[in-house]
């Protein structure tokens, strides 16, 4: 029978699948308004390091606890049960459940831009199902269709960039920001790596299926780090698309961004594109929201099969094969 463990492209995947979102195609929105081009820039570099750092960090720590169940396992194996305890509910209320319910939402809330009448609702419940059903049926399946949909999010993502580089202004922008300072603004960088962090949050995926991969302790930490800068050099990229075609006054689009759903990426595909431009971005905002929902329904459970292992939760819960 194949072996089904993680390899280090699933665990590339799972990094992957829950960095890339939105976020990184409304953040430069906020920050045009404080912070010039190269300030910009320079914050994402920023924002990649922190991440790899942390990916780091969490690289040692798995080769003393090469198991699955993220921080929960972590915690209750290092320091102490309780503290472990209290990160396994965080994750199971604030960690995956939420964040789940959050991605599915936005799917559907972006489906309506494609199509009026949609009932954002009644896709989010359809997509949360879809997805509990092709990670129930079985490891290998599971597989198939996390790594299906991260490889049609990179490609989205890819073609985005190379549109943007190939169609778009590469010269180096001179504009300035409307609250422009006459010294660093190290107030706004610093509040603006919030927003930064938010689009690099997930990069610590791999460690929550650790157990499941062949050599975790090689690949885990390979993925979180490898996963750290692919990312990284795709949102480099894309934020220089964005600060060499658009002016702060058009960035300002990401302040309607909760009633209108418009990204400075459909700004770009727009002007290159047309109305087909548009709709691209939005297919890939309903790609990378599902794959991102996707990744959390895989990865959840993991941590609660751990703590149900523990005593902390039905058994039922457990993960018999392991």
């Amino acid at each position: 029978m194949k072996d089904q463990r993680l390899g280090l492209f699933s665990g590339m995947g799972m990094v992957i699948a829950n960095m890339i979102g939105a976020g990184v195609f409304l953040s430069t929105g906020f920050m045009a308004q404080d912070m010039n081009s190269e300030q910009i820039l320079l914050a994402w570099i920023v924002g990649m390091l922190i991440a790899i750092t942390g990916a780091k960090a969490y690289s040692g720590i798995i080769q003393l606890v090469p198991q699955s169940g993220g921080e929960y396992r972590f915690l209750s194996t290092l320091i102490h049960p309780a503290l472990g305890y209290l990160a396994g509910w965080a994750s199971l209320l604030i960690g995956f459940s939420a964040p789940i319910a959050v991605s599915a939402m936005a799917a559907g809330a972006f489906a309506g831009t494609l199509y009026t009448g949609v009932n954002a609702t009644m896709v989010a419940v359809l997509v949360i199902l879809a997805l509990t059903a092709a990670h129930a049926i079985g490891m290998r399946t599971s597989i198939i269709a996390q790594n299906s949909l991260v490889a049609v999010k990179l490609i989205l993502v890819v073609g985005f960039i190379i549109a943007g580089l190939i169609y778009g202004n590469n010269v180096w922008p001179e504009w300035t920001p409307p609250n422009k300072s006459e010294v660093f603004p190290i107030g706004p960088f610093m509040r603006n790596l919030f927003y930064i962090a938010f689009a690099f949050s997930g990069w610590n995926a791999a460690i929550y299926a650790a157990s499941e991969f062949k050599n975790p302790k090689r690949d885990v930490p390979r993925a979180m780090i490898f996963g750290c800068l692919a990312v990284g050099a795709l949102y480099f990229f894309i934020n220089w698309i964005f600060v060499a075609n658009l002016t702060p006054e058009q960035a300002t689009v990401v302040f309607k961004y909760e009633t209108d759903r418009i990204t400075l990426g459909h700004l770009i595909m727009q002007n290159i594109l047309g109305d087909t431009g548009a709709v691209c971005m939005s297919i890939f905002a309903i790609i990378a929201f599902i794959s991102s929902a996707s990744a959390m329904t895989f990865l959840g459970p993991r941590v609660y099969a751990a703590m149900a292992q523990d005593g902390f939760l039905p058994s039922v819960f457990k993960n018999e094969k392991g």
